[in-house]
């Protein structure tokens, strides 16, 4: 998975984490959503000896992702940006945004 970031939004996630030994899990979460294909994208701050055997995602900071999940997220690259008004960011493709208002779900939050 392939997912594009500017200076400027790995600089921001780089300050939003709360440790230096911590990573990004994108997960595509249905729990509560009543359906396993009615999900949100999600971004979730953990430690990197819990990521087990997920895979890294080819972008500038270590984002590690569940493959089975990847389904949900696309061939096409995938584009993480940083909204300036705000704590969140955007997460989309070419061809949809995947989710306006992604934020980073502390380590006391992680699946």
């Amino acid at each position: 998975m392939k997912l594009n970031m500017s200076k400027a939004t790995e600089a921001k996630v780089t300050n939003m984490l709360t440790s230096s030994q911590n990573v990004l899990r994108l997960v595509y979460d249905s729990e509560g959503c009543g359906c396993a294909v009615s999900g949100v994208p999600t971004l979730y701050e953990a430690n990197a000896k819990d990521v087990g055997s997920e895979q890294r995602a080819d972008c500038p900071l270590p984002v590690y992702y569940w493959p089975p999940h990847q389904v949900f997220f696309g061939d096409e690259a995938l584009t993480l940006k940083a909204n300036e008004t705000n704590n969140t960011f955007t997460l989309r493709n070419d061809s949809e945004i995947l989710n306006a208002r992604l934020t980073v779900k502390q380590p006391s939050a992680s699946k």
